[in-house]
């Protein structure tokens, strides 16, 4: 439903389509611009190699450079940020929940998610871990944390695309259900189904 920005689309620009459903769109109605298919970037994350990194930087190295970020105007890092990061929060939240559990159940709580009755134990992890992807160092410290977390787990329930990803990568045992629109779907049917055998579509 963007079909005026869309056809404004001249040649100094390429859109990239993670699946068909938006592909098909795209290239019905911007005809002046490249459009492209691809997969999703999360597809090409090397999980194992990242959660088996140590750490690059130390905590405090994290909380200095989000304050550092916060005092040159760059991100929305806040202090309570810097408090999570040095031991408190929701990092610790999520490195305490479901100890001696083998299955995570992580189902929307936001815009995107659906009427599903949601289990007294399930966690929204990437809404929970939404510290920002600003600064760098940030970004890879909560990337860890969100991939350690799904880790942990043998089975994994979601209807979060970026959790069943992760979780196939991991080779995890997942329940991948719909969100409010195509996307799951679509992106399960062109990049997940093939790829991974240990991700079950739910509808």
């Amino acid at each position: 439903n963007v079909d005026r920005l869309l056809s404004a689309f001249g040649s100094n620009v390429t859109v990239i389509c993670r699946e068909r459903v938006s592909y098909d769109y795209v290239a019905s109605v911007a005809r002046g611009c490249t459009v492209l298919l691809s997969h999703d970037m999360g597809i090409h994350l090397d999980a194992r190699r990242l959660i088996a990194r140590m750490p690059r930087f130390p905590r405090l190295t994290i909380a200095a450079a989000v304050l550092r970020a916060r005092l040159l105007g760059k991100g929305h890092a806040a202090l309570g940020d810097v408090l999570t990061l040095l031991g408190g929060g929701p990092v610790a939240e999520v490195q305490r929940f479901g100890q001696g559990q083998t299955r995570l159940t992580c189902f929307r709580t936001d815009d995107e998610s659906t009427d599903i009755a949601l289990p007294p134990d399930n966690i929204d992890l990437p809404r929970v871990l939404a510290l920002g992807g600003d600064p760098y160092e940030l970004a890879v410290y909560v990337a860890q944390v969100f991939l350690r977390t799904i880790d942990r787990f043998d089975e994994i329930a979601t209807n979060r695309l970026h959790v069943a990803i992760a979780a196939g990568l991991l080779g995890k045992q997942v329940e991948f259900h719909t969100n409010n629109y195509y996307k799951n779907g679509a992106v399960y049917e062109y990049s997940m189904k093939t790829r991974f055998p240990n991700v079950k579509w739910m509808g």
